[in-house]
């Protein structure tokens, strides 16, 4: 998951550049649960189509048992949803909700995501979720 950013620096975004509070005090952290810093790429379908309704690959940065922080390369707007396709076992679709999207750079946008359950009747443990994301078998 490497971008480019408009700074000076080396030109590649790490995973430092979406963990940075701009314009926060450090401490300043409003999640209600710590992140776990990913690395890889998911799918994900938008519940508002652009022109068509498909799967885009996106990149995942960090992950909790009821949050995403995605990398976009479109905008998406706070209160819009999205389903993820996670493999927890065999394949699931979650439902999540974003919560902000802030511009990273003229074609990338940071996203961040709150879990709001899963399409369909079948339930899984929002842990293995995690689980599963973490795990560098499943990229």
């Amino acid at each position: 998951m490497q971008a480019r950013k408009g700074s000076g620096r080396s030109g590649t975004l790490t995973l430092e550049d979406f963990r940075e509070a701009r314009g926060n005090p450090v401490g300043d952290e409003r999640r209600r649960e710590p992140r776990i810093p990913c690395d890889r790429h998911i799918d994900v379908l938008p519940c508002v189509a652009d022109k068509t309704w498909e799967f885009k690959r996106v990149g995942l940065f960090d992950c909790s048992p009821l949050g995403l922080g995605l990398v976009f390369d479109t905008v998406i707007a706070p209160g819009e949803q999205f389903i993820a396709k996670l493999n927890v076992g065999r394949m699931a679709l979650a439902l999540y909700t974003v919560r902000h999207c802030q511009t990273i750079d003229a074609r990338h946008y940071k996203v961040g995501a709150a879990f709001a359950g899963f399409v369909g009747t079948e339930q899984f443990d929002p842990q293995a979720i995690v689980k599963m994301l973490i795990d560098p078998a499943n990229n």
